[in-house]
């Protein structure tokens, strides 16, 4: 019941606000977890030595795709009628982001990483910003992954009240609860641990999204092809995971030369 009162309340602030500055904030958590974001750490490795990391120092590439085998999963409209905004927006076009495929069967929002193999390296922090937004009642992209060290910027771009609302996968603790209640509102998010997230909208129940904390640079999510790469890795052994929030994960090891490249395909179907 509170937090409903305060949602109300943002929202009533935001319609007498006029255009004044939306305000932002920045976040720090050393909140982590598990899912399929974490690598293990303890796991052996055939790569080089280790050490300080740095782009010079890996040559090999692991690339391929990730595709659905079987008749596509349904993908229901949303329904978006507890908003008046929201409801305006939901045009046909706005289905349910559980499995996404492109037009030959490739699988998006799908998180590639290297799960084992990487021991003995010490990474740096990761630079830059990522965007999660949030565009006419959705979180885009559905699938976010992040570098330890780097900014998460989250951004309100509709003209009604969000609320961002991030919990930790394996703890359910919460990591992460604001409200954006004008349209242009942001705050930023750092995270100190690796770990698996999940978001949701509090105001919204449609609204969701996954976020991946990884302390490596070896990952990708896949868009609607599939498709993804993982570049400049020392050479060596690896297992690489390729996890889907519905549809779980699996993995594959593959051995890479400096300058080879090696292809994988990872396939998944209803179980």
């Amino acid at each position: 019941m509170r937090k409903t009162l305060l949602y109300l309340l943002m929202a009533v602030a935001a319609a007498c606000g006029g255009n004044e500055p939306s305000a932002s904030s920045d976040q720090t958590t050393d909140s982590g977890g598990g899912g399929g974001c974490a690598d293990d750490d303890s796991s052996s490795s055939t790569s080089q030595d280790g050490g300080d990391y740095t782009a010079d120092k890996g040559t090999a590439t692991v690339s391929g795709k990730v595709r659905w085998e079987g008749k596509p999963p349904r993908r229901p409209a949303l329904d978006m009628g507890a908003d008046k905004f929201c409801e305006k927006c939901q045009d046909g076009s706005k289905l349910s982001e559980n499995t996404v495929l492109g037009p030959d069967g490739g699988m998006r929002d799908v998180f590639i990483h290297v799960k084992k193999g990487l021991r003995g390296w010490k990474f740096p922090a990761g630079t830059g910003e990522v965007l999660l937004n949030q565009v006419q009642c959705q979180y885009t992209p559905h699938m976010v992954a992040v570098r330890i060290g780097q900014k998460l910027r989250i951004r309100n771009s509709d003209p009604v009240l969000h609320n961002v609302h991030a919990l930790n996968a394996t703890t359910g603790d919460d990591v992460l609860n604001i409200g954006q209640a004008k349209q242009g509102a942001e705050d930023t998010k750092t995270f100190r641990k690796p770990g698996f997230f999940v978001v949701k909208c509090d105001v919204h129940g449609w609204m969701a999204a996954s976020i991946c904390v990884v302390k490596h640079p070896f990952y990708a999510v896949t868009a609607e092809d599939g498709a993804f790469s993982l570049a400049k890795l020392p050479a060596g052994e690896y297992v690489i995971e390729a996890w889907h929030r519905k549809h779980g994960s699996q993995t594959q090891t593959v051995t890479v030369k400096d300058g080879e490249t090696a292809t994988l395909e990872f396939v998944f179907k209803k179980k």
